[in-house]
């Protein structure tokens, strides 16, 4: 059977994250930080917001700072433990999930954590932090979603951690822009898609990850930054190089030297700033979606691995 969203609420929301606790803990601590005691810095709860396809698609970068900077304040910590990150997820949800996308009438505290909880497991973000079987609980799944055998999950899991690994395969890049175009030839580009797509652009323009501790993993500089926006025509007459410069300051990192830099969290989120400016309607979301479909998608072999490499 499906949950329906507006069905009455019979549970509060600290009762409701209970049974998740395992599976919000998975995730929790794949992003954590052993170093500091399992705890979550900004830059990390960004990207696990980001891997959770809750950044950029419901909730802005600016939105859960303020959320993880209240949520550290109101408990004296310089760092989010796990009960700190759940406090967040709760702040999330009032924040991004708390209206009826068709009716638009108010949801609960508990149905707005149900509507987050349903865009983490329509991420797939929960296996691949490690995490084995199904992330919802059957009465939470979404509507036109049906139930899944926990054996099916886990097969569809393998699957996708095998395509993962394959990385050195030369034809990679032709699959996944082959998927992403299928997806959206049927009117929908599913998250899994989206989010192959994405960070086979990041690591095409990023420059490879340095044999040292500084440097744990790839990253975009200003150059590259401006030659993918211009080579997947997101530049034009409103989004200018000056516009492209100042969304890379807006968002870049400081790496080994002091040099400007994108991870990947904050690409997706340069590229959310990069649809608001380039779309001028629609709502965040179908702004994104729209550069995705109209500007990535159909140039998706520009990121194809070099089969001579």
């Amino acid at each position: 059977f499906a949950f329906n969203i507006m069905d009455p609420d019979d549970e509060d929301v600290p009762a409701l994250l209970d049974g998740y606790n395992v599976q919000l803990a998975v995730i929790f601590n794949h992003h954590a930080d052993d170093v500091v005691g399992e705890k979550m810095t900004s830059d990390a709860f960004f990207k696990c917001l980001t891997e959770c396809a809750i950044i950029p698609n419901s909730l802005s970068s600016s939105s859960a700072l303020r959320i993880y900077n209240s949520s550290l304040r109101s408990r004296s910590e310089d760092m989010l433990n796990f009960e700190g990150f759940l406090e967040c997820l709760e702040r999330c949800s009032l924040m991004a999930f708390s209206e009826d996308p068709e009716t638009q009438e108010t949801l609960s505290p508990a149905q707005a954590m149900i509507r987050l909880l349903q865009s983490v497991h329509r991420s797939g973000a929960y296996g691949r932090c490690g995490g084995i079987g199904a992330f919802l609980l059957p009465m939470h799944l979404p509507a036109d979603e049906p139930e899944q055998a926990e054996d099916d999950q886990a097969e569809e899991q393998d699957e996708y951690e095998s395509d993962q690994r394959e990385t050195g395969a030369q034809n990679e890049g032709d699959t996944a822009s082959a998927n992403a175009l299928d997806a959206l030839a049927t009117g929908e580009i599913s998250p899994r898609s989206t989010d192959k797509l994405l960070r086979d652009i990041f690591e095409h323009y990023s420059s490879p990850p340095e044999d040292d501790d500084q440097a744990p993993a790839p990253c975009m500089l200003a150059g590259p930054f401006y030659k993918m926006a211009r080579e997947f025509q997101i530049m034009d007459n409103r989004v200018t190089q000056m516009e492209v410069g100042s969304i890379f300051k807006k968002v870049m990192k400081s790496g080994p030297g002091s040099q400007s830099q994108l991870d990947y969290g904050s690409f997706v989120e340069a590229l959310a700033l990069l649809a608001q400016a380039k779309f001028d309607s629609g709502s965040h979301v179908q702004r994104f979606n729209r550069l995705v479909s109209e500007c990535l998608v159909p140039r998706a072999s520009l990121a194809a691995p070099d089969p001579d490499a």
